[in-house]
């Protein structure tokens, strides 16, 4: 009984002693104010008037674009038919060699 009394005393000091740091301005609510982002401007291209757009060759510079896509694309597909025919053609001539 004796202990629970002495764990009681130090519990209430305790207590009291951290509800006296609690009532102090040791931590303002305003120290977890957060401050506004700061976020980085992005400068965009403005075609608002339509002279900006004439003396731009946009149409030709977007069809060779076009054609360089194509171009490249026709160039990746050769090339992985390529390597299909070659991965074929070891194929059968590994089936040939098992077969006989």
């Amino acid at each position: 009984m004796l202990e629970i009394c002495i764990n009681m005393r130090y519990s209430l000091i305790l207590f009291l002693i951290s509800s006296a740091f609690c009532q102090s301005d040791f931590i303002k609510p305003s120290d977890f104010n957060d401050n506004p982002p700061k976020f980085p401007t992005v400068n965009l291209p403005s075609f608002s008037s339509d002279n900006d757009l004439e003396n731009i060759s946009s149409n030709e510079e977007i069809n060779l674009m076009n054609r360089n896509c194509k171009m490249s694309k026709l160039k990746l597909k050769n090339q992985l038919m390529n390597k299909l025919i070659l991965f074929l053609s070891y194929q059968i001539i590994n089936l040939e060699l098992e077969i006989f």
